[in-house]
């Protein structure tokens, strides 16, 4: 069961009124008319995880318990697996045919950025380990194993600048390994 685009509204009901107004209570209400309170009481099995997602499925609260939740702007859905952490749902959204997780679809531009974010990252390392030994190299101070680390290393920051020119990038990317001392 999905329950989608939770929004905030006001109730007719003058005592409920009277809430929003005085205790600043909030009352949701989904896309089908359901009531966010009359909802987790009546439609919810409390054995079941239930996962709040947003307008792209992304998962963003889960819990057995719905007193828990709340998915102002968001929907809701009871499913049948758990979630223990981020991790059990990082890069997954949730399917709505099959209530079920699947793996993100990332667009083109998505992937270049995150291709691009972890060239930085690569590079930033590798820059790291060849500043001392470049210092070394200057100074007629390095020795022949520093001199051949700097040497790899300085041909690995160059295969991290061409993975965008590879033939399926950012779809595949044969990423360089780091080289070691």
């Amino acid at each position: 069961m999905i329950f989608t685009n939770f929004k905030k509204y006001i109730p007719e009901d003058p005592e409920l009124k009277e809430l929003v107004e005085a205790e600043n209570i909030l009352f949701l209400r989904c896309d089908q008319g359901y009531d966010w309170y009359d909802l987790r009481s009546t439609e919810f099995n409390n054995d079941k995880m239930k996962v709040v997602f947003d307008d792209q499925n992304r998962i963003v609260f889960w819990n057995t318990d719905p007193t828990l939740l709340c998915p102002e702007d968001l929907s809701i859905a009871q499913v049948d697996f758990n979630i223990d952490t981020f991790e059990d749902i990082r890069n997954k959204v949730l399917d709505l045919e099959t209530l079920t997780l699947k793996d993100k679809e990332y667009s083109r531009e998505e992937l270049m950025t995150q291709a691009s974010a972890k060239i930085r990252s690569l590079q930033e390392t590798a820059v790291a380990l060849i500043t001392p030994l470049q210092y070394a190299k200057d100074l007629e101070m390095a020795t022949e194993e520093e001199l051949a680390y700097l040497k790899n290393l300085q041909v690995y920051v160059v295969k991290l600048n061409r993975v965008p020119l590879q033939k399926d990038y950012p779809y595949t990317i044969d990423w360089p390994t780091l080289p070691t001392e």
